[in-house]
């Protein structure tokens, strides 16, 4: 089974358009890149602890290596600081991306889930989703089917670079492979919830 995202209808108009422009360089895809919805204060005893702020996110990372490692949650930000929380519905995703002559293409699928049953588990990582992600000025347009929606049509999230932030975003669960044998070492993936 495999689910083809792409860029569609007025969406490629302003693509097309953007892209013609030529005005500006193309940015870099390497490395973290990352969306969330609006920012909402966090509870009191929270921003004692821990976030100032949390919004539901998106983060992914173009390895060096053609590697491509997403994750989707709950970003906590502090002063210094924006991560994904560990324990608020985080669905991890692993595949490869290239860039083809005149695009990328990245194809991935479901790694790990929580709040998920092993039989949905086991059909979503059997399913591969593609998807044609396309930079629009500086910020990259990613269409991204979210686990257990039935409508087949996409989110197209703008995805910023990390380094767009204020905050340092930490690449965590979205680390490349190639940092193990640097001695970084990848959590173990957690297993679905029987």
């Amino acid at each position: 089974m495999r689910s083809r995202l792409r860029c569609t209808g007025l969406f490629t108009v302003v693509c097309l358009a953007v892209a013609s422009l030529g005005a500006t360089p193309e940015p870099e895809l390497l490395g973290i890149w990352a969306w969330n919805a609006k920012w909402e204060v966090a509870h009191k005893e929270l921003e004692l602890g821990y976030a100032m702020a949390t919004a539901p996110a998106l983060i992914a990372n173009f390895c060096p290596n053609g590697e491509f490692r997403m994750a989707t949650g709950i970003f906590y930000r502090t002063d210094d600081s924006i991560e994904l929380g560990s324990s608020d519905g985080i669905e991890t995703y692993r595949g490869t991306w290239i860039r083809t002559q005149d695009e990328f293409v990245v194809r991935y699928r479901l790694a790990s889930a929580e709040l998920i049953d092993s039989e949905t588990f086991d059909r979503e990582q059997r399913t591969e989703i593609v998807v044609e992600p396309a930079f629009i000025g500086d910020v990259l347009a990613f269409a991204h089917r979210p686990r257990g929606v039935a409508n087949p049509i996409a989110w197209v999230v703008a995805l910023r670079s990390a380094r767009d932030y204020e905050q340092h975003v930490r690449g965590r669960f979205v680390e490349c492979a190639d940092r193990t044998k640097a001695g970084g070492g990848l959590t173990k993936e957690r297993s679905p919830e029987k």
